[in-house]
């Protein structure tokens, strides 16, 4: 081998450990940064209490860990099936349970690894509930509200959670009627508590309207009273031919709860038959026939509506469908899009199509609370599960190891949003201790330590705000934590690595590598044809001398 040979080779091997070293602290940086962001198995012991989730329920024989699909993606296939998961068996192993009550799942999936999932019941007295899926790599259960009515419940969506091989999240929702159909065959029969007669149900004492009369996108107070403090109040109304439309409450714990015209609603003439109310304990379905698991009761109020162009857009979650999603997406720049999602709390990827990268505002509501999102903040829109439980940190079985006073916000794990959020936390019960200027942290369960998010959140027309770009348990204190608690970004990452300066440079040494080495080659060949040519020269020298 001659030596330009040799000098190139040396070059080349070179360029490849610069590049090697390049990639190596590239994804320590990913690593590092999910370790700030990401809170992964998200799932709180708070939503299945010891007491409410017996062993006896729940054997490890009626739900074996080969149910669960973390064997699904092992890491030779993980990259091959990126954003790809698919159901192919769900079911319930009981057909009857009570509220509180725990309740095995046979989730089998494909695809990537799944991490979470979330599932919509609908009740046959029109009540619904959400439940996430607990212990989803081992033995998959849900756990029944306690507030669940005694109905017939009925699946009607599933929304899966997969993990792709770089740790990213995605989600899949398959659902009883819509793009991607699945036939549900699932169902489950609430029955009644043991020691909860129908005496102890929350009961309606009386309800009425303010208005006789409203428009598309207005708001309408009621007047109402029930035998216990109420969570959560849902509205049907019908008219003569038959149209019909739903609604539910806002602000229901203040002294004027009112509810919005949907956008969907045609002009005419409703009636008040149907409402569903409910309290922490219990739920309890009224119709003015008293079928379908349902209570009698004498409504009276009538309600005009007018047909003028709305300016803003209200729509209940399960009523979004493509007919719908086309006007939100035709919808005008500065447009507001509101969504109640406290049925179905699973808010579909092509509602946040609908405002990508657009000058639109998709509101959604979920029992009193807010989560918001401006489209020029959406860059990946996905299906999530909004369902928010706002409690004191004392119900938290691991925060409050930690910290003794204040607030856990929680969420599904929904991994990283669609984009920028913000989040509006009503002010109740449970937050009547908290200043008006307050400290937000991300709780890491992986490494039982926190993350501040916000130091100077403040409380706003009656909400407390911090912006979000991933779901997890989040912290909110009147007091800054312990140093000891908080990890920093430099506390994990070397300040060197966190910024783009290491890239710089090894840019600028791979280039100075590859200049190098050209330079040598160029420079070899040239003396190696010089040399050639005084060879030659002296060669011909001689042979004239010799003749």
């Amino acid at each position: 081998m001659n030596r330009r040979d040799k000098v190139f080779k040396v070059g080349v091997i070179l360029l490849v450990l610069v590049m090697l070293m390049t990639f190596r602290i590239n994804s320590s940086q990913k690593s590092n940064k999910e370790f700030l962001v990401a809170v992964a198995n998200h799932a709180t012991n708070a939503n299945a209490s010891s007491a409410n989730a017996s062993s006896a329920n729940a054997s490890s024989a009626n739900a074996s860990g080969a149910n669960a699909s973390s064997a699904n993606a092992s890491s030779a296939n993980a990259s091959l099936t990126d954003n790809i998961i698919y159901l192919q068996l769900f079911a319930l192993e009981k057909t009857t349970a009570k509220p509180g009550e725990r309740v095995n799942v046979i989730l089998n999936t494909s695809g990537a690894c799944n991490t979470a999932a979330s599932i919509v019941f609908k009740g046959a007295n029109g009540t619904t509930f959400t439940a996430q899926v607990q212990s989803i790599s081992s033995n998959p259960y849900i756990v029944v509200p306690n507030s669940a009515a005694s109905t017939k419940y009925t699946v009607t969506d599933v929304l899966l959670v997969g993990r792709n091989s770089d740790n990213t999240t995605f989600t899949k929702q398959y659902r009883a009627t819509g793009t991607d159909n699945y036939s549900f065959y699932t169902f489950i029969n609430v029955t009644e508590k043991e020691g909860n007669s129908s005496t102890s149900k929350i009961k309606l004492t009386s309800i009425s309207l303010n208005s006789t009369s409203s428009k598309v996108g207005e708001k309408v107070f009621i007047d109402v009273d029930a035998s216990e403090k109420l969570d959560s109040l849902k509205l049907v109304f019908t008219s003569n031919d038959d149209k019909s439309f739903m609604v539910y409450a806002n602000d229901i714990e203040d002294d004027k709860p009112y509810f919005v015209i949907p956008s969907s609603t045609e002009a005419g003439t409703y009636s008040l038959t149907g409402a569903v109310i409910s309290s922490t304990k219990s739920t309890t379905a009224y119709s003015k026939d008293g079928k379908n698991d349902t209570e009698r009761f004498s409504f009276n109020s009538k309600l005009e509506i007018s047909d003028e162009e709305e300016t803003t857009f209200n729509y209940n979650n399960e009523d979004l469908d493509s007919e719908v999603f086309a006007k939100l997406y035709n919808a005008p720049r500065g447009s507001e899009i509101t969504i109640n999602a406290d049925s179905d709390s699973l808010i579909s990827e092509e509602l946040f199509n609908t405002i990508k990268g657009r000058n639109k505002k998709l509101v959604i509501n979920y029992k009193g609370n807010q989560i918001i999102f401006n489209g020029s903040d959406v860059t990946d829109s996905k299906t999530i599960d909004v369902t928010m439980s706002v409690d004191d940190v004392a119900n938290n079985e691991d925060i409050n190891k930690l910290v003794s006073k204040g607030v856990v916000v929680s969420f599904p794990d929904n991994g990283n949003l669609p984009g920028k959020a913000l989040v509006r936390v009503k002010a109740n019960d449970v937050t009547e201790d908290l200043n008006d200027k307050v400290f937000v942290y991300i709780y890491n369960e992986s490494t039982n330590n926190f993350c501040e998010i916000d130091k100077n959140a403040k409380k706003s027309d009656d909400y407390y705000e911090f912006t979000i770009t991933h779901n997890s348990d989040y912290l909110i204190t009147n007091e800054e934590l312990d140093s000891k608690l908080v990890v920093k970004p430099s506390d994990d990452v070397v300040s060197f690595q966190k910024s783009n300066k290491v890239h710089l440079l090894l840019i600028l040494i791979a280039i100075l590598v590859i200049v190098v080495v050209l330079i040598l080659v160029l420079y070899l060949k040239k003396k190696k044809k010089t040399t050639s040519v005084i060879s030659e020269k002296i060669v011909k020298e001689e042979i004239d001398d010799e003749n």
